[in-house]
């Protein structure tokens, strides 16, 4: 069975390199893949907000941070949420409990929502911990139609492990695979709020 599997997985891996996930279920299905935003902002009137875990707070301004200042935190905020409901998306094998929608969209959602699918259709899932260390805004163009900033972290993948849906049993990775690596993000300003719109690992270990 595990010989099955890894063979399985090596076939991926060649597949799906370049995917999101990509080097991340690099651990899972050999290199699959994941990126975004806030989700909805809180509206006037509103009595209870939403729970901090679907919509990341952002700071607050200040009177030393401009607004370019704060829509950056704003990105890095969204684009940390994005990664803690991409764990609930991999780890759920039915991804119902899943909201990487309110995240996520365009090619980010697309690819994370199809990899996903095909992993748990291997009878496999991940648990544990994806963590972006270090995030740091690369670029940004506040001033367009529709305002973007590039992110670029460090992906720590050495708790987030990939296990037989049926046994329970770690599966049979390439020991040679990158477990920290650099991904670069692209997270786009919606009317709903930042959402991650592109997520692409680099072979790069960091």
């Amino acid at each position: 069975m595990a010989g099955t599997t890894a063979r399985r997985l090596s076939q991926e891996d060649r597949k799906r390199r370049r995917s999101p996930l990509g080097i991340c279920a690099a651990a899972a299905v050999a290199l699959i893949a994941p990126l975004t935003s806030c989700s909805t902002a809180d509206k006037p009137g509103d009595a209870n907000p939403p729970p901090a875990s679907t919509a990341p707070a952002a700071p607050a301004p200040t009177a030393t941070r401009s607004a370019d200042e704060t829509a950056k935190a704003e990105a890095l905020a969204a684009y940390a949420a994005y990664w803690r409901e991409m764990q609930v998306l991999y780890a759920e094998p039915t991804s119902k409990k899943a909201n990487l929608k309110n995240f996520a969209a365009s090619q980010a959602l697309l690819r994370a929502e199809s990899d996903a699918k095909r992993l748990h259709g291997l009878g496999l899932h991940i648990v544990g911990e994806a963590i972006p260390r270090n995030s740091t805004v690369t670029s940004a163009d506040l001033s367009r139609r529709v305002p973007n900033v590039l992110i670029s972290s460090c992906l720590d993948i050495r708790k987030w492990q990939t296990v037989s849906t049926t046994t329970q049993k770690p599966a049979s990775l390439p020991p040679e695979r990158l477990t920290q690596y650099v991904i670069n993000a692209r997270a786009e300003r919606w009317p709903e709020g930042w959402r991650i719109v592109r997520d692409e690992p680099q072979d790069q270990r960091c």
